[in-house]
């Protein structure tokens, strides 16, 4: 990691920005094996319009029979559903996953080639774990049931966090990072939880776009409303399309036919979003940068 870095440029031109907003309005997702097990009685168009949520939200004599307001059963629904299966798919992943870690832990002595097969067991379940959290909170913000749990916090240590954390996977690609934190940044108001995934879905995004030998990085600064964190990289210019929905997080998990780095990005735009926050691409001087502003604390 280095300090505030780059060579000077004879002529600077200033960066250009495509806003969160700008992206075309998300599709509802449809799913026929699911369509093809919902109710027989034909619901109304509700608020949530996506039919793998509604098929198993609209209980029709629960909401008839409730004097609650369909949306607040639905919502509630929601949640306790993304409860009952985050614990369900989570459980036993992180059992395999600590078995392995205890098997690929010193004490034990393995075969060059079993340790093989135990770091390649841990590196599939870490991914795994973290592409279902994302994927609940992806969902989460589909059926409007995020709840986010805002605190005052100063955003330094959890950068500091962020930035080591890619310093691993930087040394492995081979990347040199060239990060600029400042002493100090305003307080920002934000649920720790969802900015530590939107951090690491930025990193891992920029790493990704990034080949051996070349410079990704992060450099934040303080706004009169917030912090402005940017993270760049010197890969490949976005063309016009992918540039439109670079934080339209279905268009991105559809283009790529897996939950990927460009997925991890599209939702760290989102949580920034619902903190109130802003996201941003463009580019300058040969660098892509991918821009996420947090409101102050009040």
């Amino acid at each position: 990691m280095s300090g505030s870095s780059s060579t000077t440029s004879t002529r600077r031109t200033a960066p250009r920005f495509r806003c969160l907003g700008e992206s075309p309005p998300i599709a509802p997702i449809r799913c026929p094996v699911l369509n093809d097990c919902a109710p027989s009685r034909r619901e109304p168009r509700r608020k949530y319009t996506s039919s793998t949520t509604r098929r198993w939200l609209v209980d029709v004599r629960r909401v008839h029979s409730s004097p609650q307001p369909v949306d607040r059963i639905l919502d509630d629904s929601a949640v306790r559903f993304l409860s009952l299966a985050s614990h369900e798919l989570r459980g036993p992943l992180a059992t395999v996953r600590t078995y392995a870690a205890l098997l690929a832990s010193p004490r034990f002595a393995l075969e060059e080639r079993v340790r093989a097969a135990v770091e390649v067991m841990l590196r599939n379940v870490d991914r795994a774990l973290g592409s279902w959290e994302l994927l609940v909170e992806a969902w989460r913000l589909d059926v409007e049931g995020l709840q986010l749990d805002l605190r005052d916090e100063n955003l330094l240590p959890a950068l500091r966090g962020s930035v080591e954390s890619a310093l691993t996977a930087a040394r492995a690609q081979s990347v040199r990072l060239e990060v600029s934190l400042p002493e100090i940044l305003p307080s920002v108001r934000v649920d720790p939880d969802r900015i530590h995934l939107a951090l690491s879905g930025a990193w891992s995004h920029v790493l990704a776009r990034s080949h051996p030998g070349a410079a990704a990085g992060l450099t934040a600064r303080a706004l009169p409303d917030g912090c402005e964190l940017t993270f760049w990289d010197s890969g490949p210019p976005l063309t016009p399309d992918v540039e439109a929905h670079v934080f339209d997080r279905r268009w991105q998990a559809l283009r790529g036919h897996e939950l990927g780095s460009a997925f991890r990005m599209a939702m760290a735009g989102a949580l920034v979003q619902a903190h109130g926050g802003r996201a941003r691409v463009g580019s300058n001087n040969g660098r892509t940068l991918f821009q996420l502003i947090l409101p102050a604390a009040s």
